[in-house]
């Protein structure tokens, strides 16, 4: 955690896609765009990396869930323009702890976020 500080919202994305790691500056927006508004955002990329080798380890999770995610996070944000497991895993996590959860995905890309919502990756 930065500085002590709470995060009250975390960012649900793709870590093992090269495709996300050419939208971190659009993550980084969204950060300063939650930060603006008084609620810190969890970026999982800034601790785990992103790329194909840097899927976290379960008890990377596990320690994040029970330290960030469970106690503080208010509102998760998920990103469904890339397919991604880490994503629906991170949505159920929101859904088990009853987090508030946001949706946010291209336009172009709406079938493919039915076929998630709906079940399938």
């Amino acid at each position: 955690m930065e500085s002590g500080v709470p995060y009250r919202v975390f960012l649900a994305i793709d870590l093992t896609e090269a495709e996300s790691a050419k939208r971190i500056p659009f993550y980084e927006d969204i950060g300063r765009l939650c930060n603006k508004f008084g609620c810190p955002c969890y970026l999982p990329y800034r601790y785990f990396g992103i790329g194909p080798s840097k899927r976290p380890r379960i008890y990377e999770i596990q320690k994040m869930q029970e330290e960030i995610f469970k106690p503080q996070v208010e509102l998760v944000i998920a990103y469904l323009d890339i397919e991604s497991h880490d994503v629906g895993v991170m949505v159920a996590h929101a859904a088990q702890y009853m987090k508030d959860l946001v949706f946010l995905y291209n336009k172009k890309n709406k079938d493919r976020v039915k076929k998630f919502l709906n079940g399938g990756v």
